[in-house]
């Protein structure tokens, strides 16, 4: 067993599985929420960029001084 092995059990108080399989679930539940989001997101307030507002380049247009004055 190497030095980090044995050094990250000790430092953490816990087992190393143990540590490895909080981690995964973590990662897991975090990447479950960014599909969701991704999926529904068209429907969630304020949840830009995942759903893209269409009239947003048409406003900043608008917003731009012309080049006619």
């Amino acid at each position: 067993m190497t030095t980090l092995q044995s050094a990250i059990p000790v430092f953490l108080g816990i087992d190393l599985t143990i540590a490895f399989t909080t981690l995964t679930v973590i990662a897991g539940l975090a990447f479950v929420v960014v599909m969701l989001s991704f999926a529904f997101g068209e429907h969630l307030p304020n949840s830009w960029p995942l759903s893209f507002d269409d009239d947003y380049l048409e406003r900043e247009a608008a917003l731009e001084p012309s080049d006619d004055d």
